[in-house]
């Protein structure tokens, strides 16, 4: 009995207390290293809508063009229309709804068309606030055909019902456009796909 406790007390000395320190700052760098990375991304997210910003949304679809056109010049490959496309969906009377609902009412109507469209992507897609009042949506593998389609049921998933807010019920409105890229940078497909929301 006295041999074990003797060890144990050994343990403790040298090896066992060095070992819990390594652990223990290992722990620490990790959890910094986390902390850094989750901060990387909440940069990247639109603090009102809950999707990601801009600059960011403008980010993955120029590197998706970026690695399209690789493909193109490397391997010969030869996209299919409608491959990338941009589809803008547009909050309509924007500006009358601070006035009906206040700027808090309309931060809450930003969040539910946010996640009411998010529901409409597949895998690939990702989605980003582009304008203040714009959501763009980066739609990946469809066909020409598909998108007409896809721009009504993000219509109707938001017109479909009213919103309760915390004055009364707001029937949220969209114009919807879409534009499937053409060779242009990102910034061009994005502006032509807002452009076309502002079209009667």
């Amino acid at each position: 009995m006295t041999d074990r406790y003797t060890k144990a007390a050994d343990w403790e000395d040298n090896e066992g207390w060095d070992g819990l320190v390594r652990l223990f700052d290992d722990l620490v760098r990790d959890s910094w290293g986390g902390y850094e990375s989750d901060q990387e991304g909440l940069e990247a997210v639109d603090s009102t809508s809950g999707v990601f910003d801009s600059s960011h949304f403008e980010s993955l679809l120029k590197n998706t063009l970026d690695e399209l056109r690789r493909r193109c010049d490397e391997d010969g490959y030869r996209p299919e229309p409608g491959e990338i496309a941009v589809v803008a969906a547009r909050i309509v009377d924007w500006e009358r709804l601070r006035d009906f609902v206040g700027e808090g009412g309309r931060a809450d109507v930003c969040r539910w068309v946010a996640d009411r469209l998010e529901q409409l992507l597949g895998p690939d897609d990702d989605i980003g606030r582009v304008r203040t009042d714009t959501f763009g949506l980066l739609l990946r593998g469809r066909r020409p055909e598909e998108l007409p389609e896809f721009t009504q049921r993000c219509a109707e998933a938001v017109e479909s019902e009213p919103l309760e807010v915390y004055s009364g019920q707001v029937d949220v409105r969209l114009r919807t456009s879409s534009a499937s890229w053409e060779g242009e940078p990102a910034g061009r497909l994005v502006e032509r796909a807002v452009r076309g929301t502002s079209e009667d």
